[in-house]
């Protein structure tokens, strides 16, 4: 049993006091554990909880007034400036539109457009058609131009690269070919036509065991690419290397029987060899193709020469002052070949004439054909009409 505390009152004041030392535990436990008080009672901890959900209640609501209050004036602001808009616009509708201006601003915007690849390729391949109408209509530059701007678009049509190259060589702008085609061999490295003119442009630059490497690799990739047969032949003369250039001329021949530029060679070749017979019966088979071709007319006059035969050399020389321009008669005139006519008063009176009118820049023939003044060009890759700007699709 617990003692209950004693209480006694206090001497000085009359307020009683407990004397807790008097207060002693029974040492028999009871087997009932003591029940502390729980120092909150229910109903408050109730009344707490019902004042903290009004509190929140209270603010959410405050927040959507706030969320409500700032929408509305943004919707105010943006109504008064598209009035105004409206109101400035209505001001100058007497002024004339700046289409230039427009215009520049809708290119602007769809610059930043990405368009597919079908719409690219589409739009190159349209530019290098025009740049094949123009080359066929001898605009020249404006075709390079449109070859130039389709590369810019679709830089993988390399038809079109090759015959931005072949152009180039075409205009004597050897550099800029050399360029374009080394590109276009390195996209397509196995191309008997873009390796042939690739040589060209090597030739032209006056590299010829270069030009000789890419033509020969040609043969390996196609043995039956009669222009690379020719270009070796070419590259051959250069080099004096008869024999060999004679063995290219007659595989070329076999691929191109009675080619005009083929047999010129191949008479040239005769006639170093001082057979001057042989080489004039080649000259007269290809004059039967190309009866206006000049520098083999000019060619067949100096063998007629050399052969003691005036008069033929004669017909010759006259026919050819009528196709091509007096200088370019009177420099082959003056060769060798024709020392002895020269020294005739007949031959004095031509060189004389022909002088005069070169002189004065013009020729007996104001209907005279474009004069080739490049006997000894090298065949460049002809491609098909269309070929050029096929379409190449994207893989």
């Amino acid at each position: 049993m617990r003692q209950s505390s004693t209480a006694k009152v206090n001497k000085k004041n009359g307020a009683p006091e407990y004397l807790y030392h008097l207060q002693k535990s029974d040492s028999a436990p009871t087997g009932k554990i003591p029940r502390r008080e729980n120092p909150r009672e229910p109903h408050v901890s109730s009344h707490t909880g019902l004042h903290t959900f009004l509190l929140v209640l209270a603010s959410m609501g405050l927040f959507l007034l706030v969320v409500l209050f700032i929408s509305k004036k943004t919707w105010q602001m943006k109504e008064s400036a598209r009035t105004r808009d409206i109101h400035s616009g209505g001001a100058v509708t007497e002024q004339a539109v700046d289409l230039g201006k427009k215009r520049l601003e809708t290119e602007e915007l769809l610059a930043g457009v990405t368009r597919s690849d079908s719409d690219l390729t589409n739009e190159a391949t349209l530019l290098a058609r025009r740049g094949d109408l123009l080359q066929a209509a001898g605009q020249a530059l404006q075709a390079a131009e449109m070859y130039a701007e389709a590369l810019k678009i679709w830089p993988d049509l390399n038809s079109v690269r090759g015959e931005l190259g072949r152009l180039h060589l075409r205009q004597r702008a050897y550099g800029k070919a050399l360029i374009v085609l080394q590109a276009a061999v390195g996209n397509e490295p196995d191309s008997p036509a873009l390796l042939n003119d690739l040589a060209v442009a090597f030739f032209y630059q006056n590299r010829i065991p270069k030009a000789l490497e890419l033509l020969d690799a040609v043969i390996q990739y196609d043995p039956n690419f009669a222009p690379a047969h020719f270009n070796r032949a070419l590259c051959f003369l250069i080099q004096s290397d008869q024999t060999a250039a004679r063995e290219a001329l007659d595989r070329y021949l076999v691929l191109a029987p009675g080619d005009a530029k083929a047999l010129k060679e191949k008479a040239f070749l005769e006639a170093s060899q001082q057979r001057y017979p042989e080489a004039y019966a080649i000259q007269l088979s290809a004059l039967n193709k190309t009866p206006d071709w000049v520098p083999l007319v000019l060619d067949a006059a100096a063998v007629s020469a050399l052969m003691g035969e005036p008069e033929r050399a004669w017909s010759h020389l006259e026919h050819a002052a009528a196709k091509a321009p007096p200088a370019v008669v009177l420099r082959s005139f003056r060769g060798s070949a024709f020392e002895a006519i020269r020294k005739t008063e007949a031959g004095q009176a031509f060189e004389k004439r022909l002088d005069e009118q070169a002189r004065r820049g013009q020729s007996l023939d104001e209907h005279s054909r474009a004069w080739d003044a490049f006997s000894n060009e090298p065949l460049l890759f002809s491609p098909p009409a269309g070929s050029t700007a096929r379409r190449e699709k994207p893989e």
